[in-house]
């Protein structure tokens, strides 16, 4: 609901945040780290399922700051492994949500994209 994505960007984002509309189309000057990610994820791991994509995605970001930011990758992978609590092998195969498809929920493609647009164009 349109209120409910208003709270949701008031409490989460950053008031000098730039808003890009479109369709579900990304700004074309995030094109090139599209192409980035798609291609790292692809050569390294051959391609990976949903259940994964966020933790993976993530590191790409870690990668990617620290890159941006000149800091040397090795030195602050080390303070993390040092500072953050073990993660068990229990703990990291733990049944996760995967989220399903959209158009599955709404019945079909044509249904979510209508849906889609509405909320977004309003």
């Amino acid at each position: 609901e349109k209120p409910g994505v208003q709270a949701f960007v008031d409490n989460h984002i950053d008031g000098q945040a730039v808003t890009v509309l479109g369709r579900g189309k990304l700004h074309p000057a995030l094109n090139p780290i599209k192409w980035k990610v798609t291609a790292w994820l692809n050569f390294t791991f051959q391609g990976i399922g949903a259940k994964h994509l966020q933790a993976y995605l993530d590191e790409f970001c870690f990668r990617l700051n620290l890159k941006l930011r000149h800091a040397p990758v090795f030195n602050q992978l080390f303070h993390w492994c040092a500072a953050t609590p073990t993660l068990t092998y229990k703990e990291l195969t733990r049944s996760k949500p995967v989220l399903t498809v959209p158009w599955v929920v709404w019945g079909s493609k044509a249904k979510w994209k209508g849906k889609y647009l509405t909320l977004w164009n309003t």
